[in-house]
Formats: structure tokens, C-alpha cells, sequence
């Protein structure tokens, strides 16, 4: 057995520098017990082997679940988070939806204008632009911070005082692919609603980012 030999020869080399003769009983006997606790040792390492030392990512992936269904970290963090799925969140608070223009909306009113606006539906929140009136190419650059959700409801109205309100497009955006601390901006073609036949054109153009709760408090803004 080489491990065997190994121990053997530094047992000797061991023995010369102290001056005992490596022939003499005392080197022999030293010599076989050194050999006898290497064979026990590797035996030991055979059935009992190391604990294989804690994967920081693993625990990253199996730590408990935030509002958002994503997990959070609770070890310390691995060195490079490259190395997880951009779509596992560190920390997803909120999201906010930066209501940026639409263009080329329908007229709805007898003056050949609309005075639009933007509605924006997570769960059973809802949330609203100012209206702009007589424009067809209404820019807000509207801030509104909503609910964790991958799935957000668009939908774009014309104000009438009097009246109900005129539909003027909808459209449903999907966040999914998007990770924490990244934008997304899309211009939407404005669609129909189902088993209806509005007169419908135009876009709407929203600009997406998913926040935490780190940011989410030092912008102060407050849970709706």
C-alpha cells in the first residue's frame, strides 16, 4: 500500500534526524504503529468522509418566499449572483410603471379630439392618470408604483363629464422576464375588448422597473 510505505520511510527519516538507529526495536516498533494509525485513518476516511461544506446558492434558492412568491436571502451572499436566475428575486417590493405617452387614439368626442387617460389594474387595485383634454397624443410621464405582479392590466379611456366614459384600447403586459433593478419600456398597440367592436388605434407607451424594499423606502412611498 503506497500510503503505507509513505509513513514508513518519514517514520525512518523521523528517526535518523533524532539519532535512533531506524534498525534498532524502537524504530521498528515506531515504525509499525505509524503504519498500523495510517491504515486505521484511511479505513475512517473511506466510511466517514468529510461533510461537503454548505452551497450559499442552494440556500438562496430554498430560503423562505416573499410576497412575491420569490425567493430571499437568508446565508451569506454567493460571490457572483450571475450565477442564479436573473427571475429569482433578491428582494421584489414593488414595481413601478412610469406612464410615459399614447398615440394616435381615436377621436370620441363631436370636436374630433378625446381627453384621455391611462388606467393600470393589479388584482383588484386599480390605478389612474390625470385626463389631458382635446389630445390625441397625450404625453403624461406619470410615475404610478404598484403591487408585485407579472401581469399588469393597460387600459386607456376617454374623459366625458356628463357621459360615461369612452373606451379607447387596451392591452396586457407581462413583466416575467424582467429582473430587480431592471427597466423595461414598450410601446403597446392598443387592442379591443373582447366580443365588442369599438373604433380602436393608436399606442400607449409604459416604461416597467421592479424595485426593494431597500429602494422602495427611500424614494418614501407608502403602501396603497
Amino acid at each position: 500500500m503506497n500510503l503505507a510505505v509513505a509513513v514508513f520511510d518519514a517514520v525512518f527519516i523521523g528517526l535518523d534526524l533524532l539519532g535512533v538507529s531506524w534498525a534498532g526495536p524502537i524504530g521498528l516498533a515506531l515504525a509499525a504503529i505509524g503504519i498500523i494509525i495510517a491504515i486505521v485513518q484511511f479505513i475512517y476516511n473511506i466510511f466517514h468522509p468529510p461533510p461537503t461544506p454548505p452551497n450559499p446558492i442552494e440556500k438562496f434558492i430554498k430560503g423562505p418566499l416573499t410576497r412575491g412568491g420569490y425567493a430571499k436571502l437568508i446565508a451569506d451572499p454567493p460571490k457572483s449572483f450571475a450565477m442564479v436566475d436573473k427571475k429569482v428575486s433578491l428582494d421584489w417590493r414593488a414595481t413601478e410603471a412610469f406612464i410615459i405617452e399614447a398615440t394616435n387614439l381615436a377621436p370620441k368626442d363631436i370636436n374630433g379630439y378625446s381627453d384621455p387617460y391611462v388606467k393600470l389594474k393589479v388584482g383588484d387595485k386599480k390605478y389612474k392618470t390625470v385626463y389631458l383634454r382635446k389630445n390625441l397624443n397625450p404625453r403624461w410621464d406619470k410615475l404610478i408604483v404598484i403591487p408585485v405582479a407579472d401581469v399588469i392590466n393597460i387600459s386607456v379611456w376617454d374623459h366625458d363629464t356628463f357621459t360615461k366614459h369612452d373606451f379607447l384600447g387596451c392591452v396586457t403586459a407581462n413583466i416575467s422576464h424582467l429582473g430587480v433593478n431592471e427597466e423595461f419600456e414598450k410601446s403597446y398597440l392598443l387592442e379591443n375588448r373582447p366580443n365588442k367592436n369599438d373604433k380602436i388605434s393608436g399606442t400607449v407607451t409604459i416604461r416597467f422597473k421592479k424595485i426593494t424594499t431597500e429602494e422602495y423606502e427611500s424614494m418614501g412611498y407608502k403602501d396603497s
